[in-house]
């Protein structure tokens, strides 16, 4: 559960390592736009983790902040004092 999910519609490729084993990776991610079901004012201390786990039962999911947001990382999240939280059912 969590950080697996986030990647779950990133194109899958393969590319040969150094040993010339051939491996598959995702990526790059391209987030995804998804709608917002409630505003959370943040409080000093207040960590990403912690409000998904509070709005969304799942402290790996912090990366659905991020992307309700449409920001980049957890520094840029918090640097707002509004974050945009989505809904539950929303992958």
């Amino acid at each position: 559960m969590g950080n697996e999910r986030r990647y779950q519609h990133a194109p899958l490729r393969q590319e040969v390592d150094a040993q010339g084993r051939v491996i598959a990776i995702r990526g790059p991610r391209v987030p995804r736009r998804v709608a917002v079901a409630t505003h959370h004012h943040l409080r000093d201390g207040e960590r990403p983790d912690h409000m998904a786990h509070a709005y969304l039962g799942d402290s790996t999911a912090w990366w659905r902040l991020v992307d309700a947001n449409e920001v980049m990382t957890v520094e840029q999240l918090t640097a707002s004092r509004s974050v945009a939280i989505p809904g539950k059912d929303q992958e």
